[in-house]
């Protein structure tokens, strides 16, 4: 039976090469880890149980989830190997992810970029972050990327084609005139490509300038020079600049799920078209809940604002969409959904002017969601908008409707069945399986009789307890007659 690591050293030599550079040190790094925790144990053996003691942690949360990732992959390719029979990882749960809300404003780029100066170092990473916002591009992806990878009007990326615009062909060209020899489109002064802590170390540098501006002398040389204040309250990273580039997109059109959807204008079970309307108030937010619980149960779809039923817009544009965002949506799946799931909202500018809001409402996992509050009673005392206590999916109509049938919760218990077909494989493998034997004792064996000791370790005779009394007693005196 194979270990893990025995799963990990395969995992190094076929598939670490792919990744890129960045990648490479991260898994290596997890990899690490990993077989220290679990190197020894037979990989087929293991059970999500396992797993509890490495996830539950005071810190470092979201790192013990990359590198349960990072397992997670190792294991299924050990699957496509035929080395194992599922993947144990992907039942084990995670920690709840932190939404990342960290965007890079135009005001905040162009002071950083307005700390690079002229000296090929620094420009080189100025326009890494150029292309990084422009591109969506990775920090690895950036560093890596070839003048062989430009054909035309189009660059390729991992296997993307991404259009050359001109403001991206305008970067490029920047890039080819500070270094011209280089076959990397950034590299260093010497024309070699950076490598990935390379980067990263003056990425850091840039980010403490940014954060903590310029003292009025030289470090070393203590040498006047001209002091700069700060430019940033927080700083940000490659990430950052990449979720900036995908809510850009976004709102420039919508991703292309969002965009089909919206070029139907038409309700179906996964889709539900909403009017504008008050999130704070009691009774919308009830029947938020509703569709919500309903769309996730189905598993899963999108709740658009923005619309009548009938797939016109509403004539009704609200001034202000500060309400419409996933902290708001959270707010009412916390307050009468359990379990909580977290919902994608994306606010979207149509070419024609429009704005609509999509929320992107994810399938149900192991357990269906359920109600845990109701709605405002009514003066009969009935509550409305939702009940609590029942299970809602979506039906003709479309509408959303609590579960009544057996044909209702058919699909929904063979989506639960499926979240949850590894553990149960796992738990009937341990009930199958043949209880070790028993370990033998072994045998007794008779102490050995000590010898008796006459002297003691110093080579003084030895004495018995009770004979240094009787050594030193008198010898008794014949009686008198």
């Amino acid at each position: 039976m194979l270990t893990v690591n025995q799963i990990l050293d395969r995992y190094v030599d076929e598939h670490l090469p792919s990744l890129g550079a960045r990648s490479r040190v991260d898994y290596t790094r997890h990899i690490k880890i990993l077989r220290k925790e679990f190197g020894g144990r037979v990989a087929s053996e293991l059970r999500p149980s396992d797993f509890d003691a490495f996830m539950n942690v005071e810190k470092g949360r979201q790192q013990r989830n990359r590198i349960l990732a990072v397992l997670s992959s190792a294991f299924t390719k050990a699957v496509n190997w035929n080395l194992l029979s599922h993947n144990v990882c992907s039942v084990v749960a995670r920690h709840p992810e932190k939404p990342r809300d960290r965007y890079v404003t135009t005001e905040e780029f162009d002071r950083v970029k307005g700390l690079l100066s002229t000296h090929s170092l620094r420009k080189s990473v100025g326009l890494a972050m150029e292309l990084a916002l422009e591109t969506g591009m990775s920090q690895g992806e950036i560093i890596e990327l070839r003048w062989a990878d430009i054909r035309g009007d189009t660059l390729s990326v991992s296997g993307e084609t991404i259009p050359l615009r001109s403001k991206v062909q305008a970067i490029l060209n920047e890039c080819r005139a500070l270094s011209p020899d280089s076959e990397y489109v950034i590299a260093t002064r010497k024309g070699v490509p950076y490598t990935s802590e390379g980067f990263r170390a003056c990425w850091q540098r840039l980010m403490n300038r940014a954060m903590k501006g310029r003292a009025a002398y030289k470090r070393r040389t203590k040498k006047p020079v001209a002091a700069a204040p700060p430019v940033l309250t927080e700083r940000f990273t490659f990430q950052d600049l990449h979720a900036t580039w995908s809510r850009n997109r976004e709102i420039a059109g919508g991703s292309g799920e969002i965009r089909e959807l919206i070029s139907r204008r038409r309700e179906t079970p996964r889709v539900e078209l909403k009017q504008w309307m008050p999130l704070s108030e009691t009774l919308v937010r009830a029947k938020l809940a509703r569709h919500l619980a309903a769309l996730c149960n189905y598993g899963g779809g999108y709740l658009i604002f923005g619309f009548c039923d009938d797939g016109t817009a509403d004539p009704v544009q609200p001034g202000d969409l500060s309400e419409f965002t996933s902290d708001k949506i959270a707010s009412i799946v916390d307050k009468y959904l359990t379990p909580a799931f977290h919902c994608e909202v994306s606010t979207v500018h149509l070419p024609d002017g429009e704005v609509c809001v999509a929320v992107k409402v994810p399938p149900h996992g192991s357990v269906p969601v359920c109600t845990k509050a109701a709605g405002p009673h009514d003066p009969k005392g009935n509550p409305q908008g939702v009940d609590k206590g029942r299970y809602y999916t979506r039906v003709n109509g479309p509408k959303s409707e609590p579960i009544e049938t057996p044909e209702q919760w058919a699909p929904i218990i063979r989506r639960c069945v499926l979240n949850e077909r590894h553990d149960l494989l796992n738990g009937i493998a341990a009930l199958l399986k043949a209880p070790p034997a028993p370990a033998e004792d072994p045998p007794l064996t008779p102490t050995p009789k000590r010898e008796p000791q006459t002297k003691a370790p110093d080579g003084r005779e030895r004495v018995r307890v009770g004979q240094r009394g009787r050594q030193h007693r008198r010898p008794l005196l014949p009686l008198k007659t």
